[in-house]
């Protein structure tokens, strides 16, 4: 029971601290306080680099804490370093020096945290249908820790030029942090097998693996697809500074608009989802994220060009082009684990790290010397451009 109310809270606070961190932080930044761009990239490059850890760890942590099932430690410790390094982030925001070092605790803790709790999953389910009720619920606190920012922001509304707005704002996060470092000393490794979870996936497993074509070479294969990866989240080149530009160019009201439209777009998102599991799912998965993909880059490029309402709209179909994008992606990507290649995925889910650690801030920096618009343009072209990689794997659906 506390492990299940674990993997809840873990993954809304770890969600709700990202839209604090990438939707309101910046509007604090950049329009209240004038931080000086530059310096703030070079803030989110030492802090974002801390996310390849995750890679390592994943590693590490099959090698050697699965043998024995001991991740609890480190869900614990990770967890109130999570919860201790945002709220030291919420009381020295206006410390530059200070924020740089919490952040990069913080985004540590959460890679951290993000691999045992996996790990920990994969431990205690001894079936596929046990493993996959976990993963649920795992959706279901990130979905709604993606909206408690928002719902915060709106209920408290006051002047966004305040310092004390955005103390209080940032201080409503303690309603989750301060439970999460107790719920966590609850949790319960259940003592399963390593070779019976073998055992049992192993029958499940086979009936529900896709393959990828050998026809190219199986490492060629991961390069490409590593590729394309990377080049997929080129909207984090205009991702953290998109909320000060709404600010600037469309006025407060209209960021508080946005701001509902944030609540509104999880569940938009998941629509996405929806349509690309029941309605496209005998659709050449392929086709689907290379037809998705370019729809989405066109999409980026107008949204320099459009009026606000129309910026909502486009915004809405690109989460709805961008859930049928990560269903298959994600489908697409567990077919290299096949064969216990298991570290071919994690490799491919460390260049969504890359992609982070080299747009956002290149991203903010650019801002400084170019107009958002162009960061729209940017990004869409090279998201339009990452089906060439995409395009030379051959998949074959099952």
């Amino acid at each position: 029971m506390f492990n299940f109310g674990s993997y809840f809270l873990i993954y809304f606070a770890t969600t709700a601290i990202y839209v604090y961190i990438n939707t309101y932080l910046p509007v604090l930044f950049f329009n209240v306080m004038n931080i000086d761009r530059m310096l703030l990239a070079i803030i989110q490059l030492v802090s974002y680099s801390s996310l390849f850890v995750k890679l390592l760890f994943s590693i590490l942590s099959d090698k050697y804490s699965a043998k024995n099932h001991e991740r609890k430690p480190y869900i614990v410790v990770s967890g109130v370093l999570l919860a201790l390094s945002f709220i030291a982030i919420t009381i020295n925001f206006t410390e530059l020096i200070a924020f740089c070092v919490f952040l990069t605790i913080n985004f540590f803790a959460s890679s951290l945290i993000d691999v045992a709790v996996k790990g920990l999953i994969i431990d205690s389910s001894p079936t596929l249908e046990l493993k996959n009720r976990k993963i649920f619920l795992t959706k279901v606190g990130a979905a709604l820790g993606s909206m408690y920012p928002s719902v915060v922001f709106l209920l408290i509304l006051d002047n966004i030029y305040s310092i004390k707005f955005w103390t209080s704002f940032l201080s409503f996060s303690y309603l989750f942090l301060i439970p999460l470092m107790f719920i966590l000393m609850l949790i319960n490794e259940e003592n399963i097998s390593s070779k019976e979870l073998r055992t049992s996936w192993k029958t499940e497993k086979n009936c529900e693996e896709k393959e990828i074509n050998k026809g190219a070479s199986f490492k060629i294969s991961i390069v490409l697809m590593c590729l394309y990866i990377f080049f997929l989240y080129s909207d984090k080149l205009f991702e953290y500074v998109l909320s000060p530009w709404i600010v600037e160019r469309f006025g407060v009201s209209s960021f508080y608009i946005f701001s509902f439209f944030t609540i509104i777009g999880i569940f938009i998102n998941m629509l996405g989802f929806v349509i690309g599991t029941f309605f496209l799912k005998n659709f050449n998965r392929k086709k689907k994220l290379i037809i998705f993909t370019i729809l989405c880059g066109i999409l980026e490029v107008l949204l320099a060009f459009v009026d606000f309402l129309t910026f909502l709209i486009i915004l809405g179909l690109i989460q709805i082009f961008a859930g049928i994008i990560a269903m298959n992606l994600t489908s697409t990507m567990m077919d290299f684990a096949v064969n216990n290649k298991v570290r071919y995925y994690q490799i491919m889910v460390s260049f969504y790290s890359l992609a982070v650690i080299i747009f956002v801030p290149l991203g903010t920096l650019l801002s400084k010397y170019i107009a958002i618009e162009s960061l729209f343009l940017i990004s869409g072209t090279i998201l339009s451009c990452s089906i060439v990689s995409l395009s030379l794997i051959k998949i074959k659906n099952s």
